[in-house]
C-alpha cells in the first residue's frame, strides 16, 4: 500500500477570511483564535510537499533520526496524535504544533539535535553515559531558552 504524506497551506484565504462555510471551519482553525476586529496576515501562495511513507523513512535515515525499529512507532505517533491523518497528510493541528516548537524550541526541533539525542540514549542503553548527563543537555538548552 503507497501511503503519501501531503501538506498543503493556503496562505490566501481570500473570501475565506470572513466567510467560513461549516465544511471549511476545519480548514481554517487560524481564524477561529482571531479576536473580532484583529489584523489578518494575509499570503499569497499555497505551499504542497508530497512524501510517502517510504520517502519519509529515508529523510529520517538521512538525518539520522530514529531506528528501523522505531519509524512504524514513530508514524503511528504522528497519527495517533493528529499531527497527520491516515494518507500522511499534515492536518492544521500538526502545522500548529511544529511551528510552536520551531518557534520556541528551535534547538531541540531540529533534526541533528534529535539524532545526537538518540546517539547519547544509545550510549546510556549501553553504560558509557548516565541519565544525569544526557538529561543535563537536554535541560541545558531548555534553562538557556527560558533564560533570554
Amino acid at each position: 500500500m503507497k501511503t503519501t504524506l501531503t501538506e498543503r497551506i493556503v496562505e490566501d484565504s481570500g473570501y475565506r477570511t470572513l466567510y467560513r462555510p461549516q465544511d471549511d471551519a476545519r480548514d481554517t482553525p487560524h481564524l477561529a483564535r482571531k479576536k473580532v476586529g484583529e489584523r489578518l496576515r494575509l499570503r499569497a501562495r499555497v505551499q504542497r510537499r508530497t512524501v510517502t511513507e517510504a520517502q519519509l523513512i529515508r529523510r529520517m535515515q538521512e538525518r539520522g533520526v530514529g531506528r528501523p525499529s522505531t519509524y512504524a512507532a514513530a508514524i503511528a505517533a504522528l497519527r495517533r496524535h493528529r499531527y497527520v491523518d491516515d494518507a500522511l497528510n499534515i492536518t492544521p493541528r500538526g502545522w500548529d504544533v511544529l511551528q510552536w516548537a520551531q518557534q520556541h524550541y528551535p534547538e531541540l526541533s531540529s533534526p541533528a539535535f534529535t539524532a545526537r539525542l538518540e546517539s547519547m540514549l544509545d550510549a546510556l542503553a549501553s553504560g558509557r553515559a548516565s541519565y544525569r548527563q544526557v538529561v543535563g543537555v537536554v535541560w541545558e538548552r531548555i534553562s538557556r531558552k527560558e533564560s533570554r
